[in-house]
């Protein structure tokens, strides 16, 4: 529906997940339960998120998430470039763009897509253990590659569960030494993840310390931030 009554002051923050399509079919996948049907978002549909938003918000970011989000094409986020400035209300509008992603398909064309227009790009990917959970791992370690061509390192995101909560050094470590900002969530159960006990933390208070002390790590603050 459309926007009544909006401070153009506001800033907002908006996740968009253009498709439920992914190349990957990971243990611990929230989506499973969704699914992952091939459908994508429209153009039509695109522009009335785009007009529903822009018009109304000094500030906006847009999530692209999934799914995976680059399993849209290029010429999908290229449409959105063009409606944002379409429906600008100020030339200094602050319009920002990220996308969550498992890396695979960041090829070098994806990437200087990215770089030359200022996308924020952050992966999903689990460092030593992303074969057990994720894989494709070369497919993604080239997507870092491809980025750093263009002085890009993106944001990582890894989990954490019952198959690294006893090695977290290892999983620090590994990042470190790649110099890659990392940030870790607890996996949860929901999706692939019910169906999959041997990387649920299913024992809280165990790994709270109750049971055995909880693993400590380095303080991450040196190695978390983009460059």
């Amino acid at each position: 529906g459309e926007f009544i009554m909006i401070n153009k002051n506001d800033l907002i923050s908006i996740i968009v997940k253009p498709t439920n399509a992914c190349n990957l079919r990971c243990k611990h996948c929230y989506h499973a339960g969704t699914g992952y049907d091939n459908e994508q978002m429209s153009d039509k549909m695109l522009e009335k998120l785009i007009s529903s938003s822009v018009p109304h918000f000094s500030g906006i970011h847009y999530i692209w998430h999934g799914g995976e989000p680059l399993s849209m094409p290029l010429t999908f986020y290229k449409r959105a470039l063009e409606l944002e400035q379409k429906y600008k209300h100020n030339p200094n509008q602050n319009i920002k763009n990220s996308m969550q992603s498992n890396g695979t398909y960041v090829t070098e064309v994806v990437a200087k897509f990215i770089a030359d227009n200022n996308i924020l790009i952050g992966f999903s990917f689990e460092g030593p253990y992303n074969d057990f959970l994720r894989s494709h791992t070369n497919m993604t370690l080239k997507g870092y590659e491809n980025l750093k061509k263009y002085n890009i390192i993106p944001g990582t995101i890894a989990v954490v569960g019952k198959h690294n909560i006893n090695n977290l050094i290892d999983v620090y470590e590994y990042f470190r030494n790649k110099n890659q900002p990392l940030k870790l969530n607890t996996i949860f159960a929901s999706g692939s993840a019910k169906e999959n006990e041997d990387i649920l933390l299913t024992d809280p208070e165990y790994y709270a310390g109750t049971g055995a002390p909880s693993p400590q790590l380095p303080d991450f603050q040196g190695c978390c931030h983009n460059q």
